[in-house]
């Protein structure tokens, strides 16, 4: 998703848009991703301890990758991607996925 079209990636990760326009995005993503979790779970096609958040983490690993590869090597994110929708289909790692309201700590940590 991201590879092909680099703006939501920009709208996610763009300061000057707002705090309130990024989380009307955030929200509208959220509950569709929601929904994908849900319908993926009910068919049993990924591992009962996926949770929602984990796509967010999933989706922040893939950026850089497709980023840094896009001029040299642009399909090589497919690897990875595909290493990543392999993992998700295996047994529970026992390691639960974290809140959905700590995934904004990755864009806005805490300072001391």
């Amino acid at each position: 998703m991201q590879f092909g079209d680099r703006g939501l990636h920009q709208i996610l990760d763009d300061p000057t848009l707002g705090d309130t326009r990024i989380a009307d995005v955030r929200v509208r993503i959220a509950s569709l991703i929601v929904e994908l979790v849900r319908r993926a779970k009910e068919a049993r096609v990924i591992r009962d301890d996926f949770e929602p958040t984990d796509v967010t983490f999933i989706q922040s690993a893939m950026a850089p990758i497709m980023d840094s590869t896009r001029d040299v090597a642009p399909d090589v994110y497919e690897r990875y991607l595909t290493s990543f929708l392999d993992g998700i289909r295996s047994e529970d790692l026992g390691i639960h996925a974290i809140a959905s309201g700590c995934t904004q700590l990755r864009d806005h940590p805490q300072g001391p």
